[in-house]
């Protein structure tokens, strides 16, 4: 979460996180590493809430209000900016996707999102 622009924040380059997408199912003596590891935002590996499901459910019975990621860009909101996308340079996916903005902590942690 918020570790590079590839997922909403900053930090590491871009290419970083890329080459870790490319690599995820390679990771030596990682039996659980698998292609579907989502190091990046892309189309491939859309952004989702970094609470797995079973503890949002648990928090929801205790009454937290755990917001969804929002797309304002339904259409393929996760091509702009997205490593390999063709659609401007991944460094400036975190300001240049409209979607990726509104879950970032300009908006969505305001709100209570935590992508």
């Amino acid at each position: 979460d918020a570790l590079a622009t590839t997922n909403g924040g900053e930090g590491l380059p871009w290419w970083m996180t890329a080459k870790m997408q490319e690599i995820a199912a390679l990771v030596p003596d990682c039996p659980s590493c698998t292609p579907f590891d989502s190091y990046i935002a892309s189309p491939q590996h859309p952004l989702e809430l970094a609470v797995p499901d079973w503890l949002q459910e648990t928090l929801e019975m205790f009454g937290a209000d755990i917001q969804p990621v929002r797309t304002l860009d339904a259409e393929n909101p996760w091509l702009a900016y997205s490593v390999g996308g063709n659609a401007g340079h991944p460094r400036y996916m975190n300001v240049g996707n409209v979607n990726m903005r509104a879950n970032n902590n300009d908006v969505a942690w305001n709100h209570g999102t935590l992508p």
